[in-house]
Order: structure tokens, then C-alpha cells, then sequence
């Protein structure tokens, strides 16, 4: 499952109000666990960020910040 979720432009107490639903599996495991992902999204559209493999500039409005997961059990 995979859902998304934004945050006002540099808020440094950011609000996340939206819900969520996941489907859990019957029995649970110790692997268990949600994993988060965190991008900054740029606001003036693409921005070049560097050189591609073929050698071509490519452009990007997501750059990942971060992770993070939580165990559903302990």
C-alpha cells in the first residue's frame, strides 16, 4: 500500500491530517512494519540537479530527504 501526504512550504511544525487505511495481514510478524519515505517537492518546477547517465541534464521536482519505518509489533 502506498499513500501520500503533504506539508505546507517550510513549516517547521508540520500538521499531517489526512488518514490512512492499510491492510494488515491476520498474523501478524516481528518484520512487520510501515516504512516512510520524505522528499522535498520543489515549488518552482523543475530544476536541473545534474547529469543523467547518457550525459543528458535531467530535471526533477522530488528529491528524497529521508526514511524512516516503525514495527507494528515489539
Amino acid at each position: 500500500t502506498i499513500a501520500s501526504t503533504t506539508v505546507l512550504h517550510h513549516a517547521q511544525t508540520p500538521d499531517f491530517m489526512e488518514e490512512v487505511k492499510i491492510s494488515l495481514p491476520v498474523q501478524m510478524r516481528e518484520k512487520h512494519h510501515l516504512f516512510f519515505r520524505f522528499f522535498h517537492v520543489s515549488c518552482e518546477g523543475t530544476k536541473t540537479v545534474g547529469k543523467a547517465p547518457s550525459g543528458k541534464k535531467k530535471d526533477t521536482i522530488e528529491i528524497p530527504v529521508g526514511y524512516a519505518w516503525m514495527p507494528l509489533l515489539q
